[in-house]
């Protein structure tokens, strides 16, 4: 997993290549706050990545039991400090700073939105996310077509289909510039993402 300092920016440039590659359909959205569409999609993308590289984190057992003991440890800490001489008061808002930050790590609403315990993966919750934005932006439904392209005896050969559609294109061109890849550094297939699709729109 990369640390945050070394993921690339997304540029409003890079999402105007990403809609260029996967010849999607003309922004319906209009936004006072963002002149620039493609802005406003670009705020969107960093935002399902940022939630993205949390929800694994969060998935991970030893991370969530650390967050757990650092927040004890906090509580803790707070009124013995409260407890000393006046000189140390001024460090209470930094520990409350500090257990507020530690509380939304562990919230039920957070663990709710990246859907961490509810049998969807971190990968599946971006396409999920990933959905609602084609949705929010392009006004039309995601989905795609399987075109069987390879026959064995009459029947389709296993590997033989490809799955394609204008969000297919989108979400394997946006997950390519945000950096979003399988464990082993390849990235994923437009296979995987609408399998991912179908079991997120149930």
């Amino acid at each position: 997993m990369t640390h945050p300092v070394d993921r690339k920016i997304i540029t409003a440039e890079a999402v105007r290549g990403i809609l260029r590659d996967a010849g999607a359909p003309p922004i319906v959205l209009k936004s006072e706050d963002h002149p620039d569409p493609h802005d406003a999609l670009r705020e969107d993308l960093e935002g399902i990545r940022s939630l993205y590289f949390t929800g694994l984190e969060l998935r991970a057992p030893q991370c969530r039991q650390e967050v757990t003991r650092a927040l004890a440890a906090a509580r803790g800490l707070r009124p013995l400090v409260a407890a000393l001489d006046i000189r140390y008061l001024r460090f209470l808002k930094q520990i409350d700073l500090l257990i507020a930050e530690l509380e939304g790590d562990s919230s039920p609403t957070l663990i709710r939105q990246l859907d961490v315990f509810r049998g969807v993966s971190a990968f599946e919750n971006v396409i999920h996310m990933l959905a609602d934005l084609w949705r929010h932006y392009f006004n039309t439904k995601p989905g795609y077509t399987v075109t069987v392209d390879n026959f064995v005896e009459g029947r389709a050969q296993i590997g033989g289909q490809v799955r394609s559609g204008g969000f297919v294109d989108f979400a394997e061109q946006a997950l390519i510039v945000m950096g979003i890849c399988k464990p082993d550094g390849t990235h994923y297939s437009r296979r995987a993402i609408s399998t991912a699709l179908t079991k997120v729109k149930r």
